[in-house]
């Protein structure tokens, strides 16, 4: 698998240049990263004669997730939503031209719409997303949301297990969409890690790394998440799990919260670099 620098290493008040990412990626021992479409367009534009092929051959890095194709959120308003799909082919075709494969969006596990009417909607919007990613031979990677104690005053409960996610995928009859799975989340929801093991190879696209505190996962917060190696959370088991699925790609700490608040750039990158590489190690996964 690949360690994927993820923009929540980032620390301090200017963000970095695209050029100065790669940089900073290569640096800190991480192999992909995530972009935006047009931020890439913009370095090849500026530097005349240069294909995306040789932009990652030079940088030593690959692209790993990518921006800015789904526009809107999934239970947008339908106007919102309609205006997200036009040009949303396109969007997709510049972003494999810039060498990417997989975009995503996140789901969340409450809804102001009753379940059954909130799940018709959804499906039907992940096709259409899918559908609109296919013919550029992109991807659609959708992070389910496990952490319980998230949007308290939503009336309706929706999808926030493992396996009701993966049915949904299934119920679109579409082979470009799976999971971006986040450890946190699946740790949240308890989900155990042979259900996680069975998934069909092609239904994990992305994942997330990082650990929970020592408290019951029901009462876990999304934005109080450790370096992965310091918590809870049986890492080498779930990759593991995920290795058995066939998966090789991509994996990118997301730390949400104060954790990495007081570091730099630095010490932030290379605190995950080396809690995912030990994990790794224990679990027999090699790291590209």
């Amino acid at each position: 698998m690949r360690l994927c620098f993820h923009g929540t290493l980032v620390r301090g008040p200017d963000r970095p240049s695209f050029a100065e990412r790669l940089r900073l990626t290569r640096q800190y021992g991480y192999s992909a990263i995530e972009v935006g479409t047009r931020e890439v367009e913009a370095h090849l534009a500026a530097h005349p004669g240069l294909t995306p092929e040789e932009l990652w051959a030079e940088a030593g890095v690959r692209p790993a997730m990518v921006g800015g194709v789904v526009t809107a959120a999934p239970f947008a308003p339908d106007a919102e939503w309609e205006r997200s799909l036009v040009g949303m082919e396109d969007r997709a075709r510049a972003a494999a031209a810039i060498g990417a494969k997989v975009t995503g969006t996140w789901m969340p596990n409450r809804s102001a719409i009753p379940t059954a009417e909130a799940r018709a909607l959804i499906r039907r919007r992940f096709t259409q997303v899918a559908d609109a990613l296919a013919p550029a031979g992109l991807a659609f990677a959708v992070e389910f949301i496990g952490v319980r104690t998230l949007w308290p005053d939503l009336p309706h409960p929706f999808i926030g297990t493992y396996a009701d996610c993966l049915e949904l995928f299934e119920e679109t009859g579409r082979v470009n969409i799976g999971f971006l799975l986040d450890c946190y989340h699946s740790h949240a929801a308890e989900t155990p890690l042979p259900e996680i093991a069975r998934t069909p190879r092609s239904r994990i696209l992305y994942l997330h790394i990082n650990d929970a505190k020592p408290v019951p996962p029901a009462a876990v917060l999304d934005a109080d998440r450790l370096i992965p190696g310091e918590g809870v959370i049986d890492l080498a088991g779930w990759f593991r799990a995920v290795a058995a699925t066939g998966y090789d790609g991509a994996v990118a700490p997301e730390v949400l919260g104060p954790r990495l608040k007081d570091m730099t750039t630095a010490e932030a990158a290379s605190a995950c670099h080396d809690g995912i590489v030990a994990a790794m190690q224990r679990a027999g996964v090699p790291v590209d």
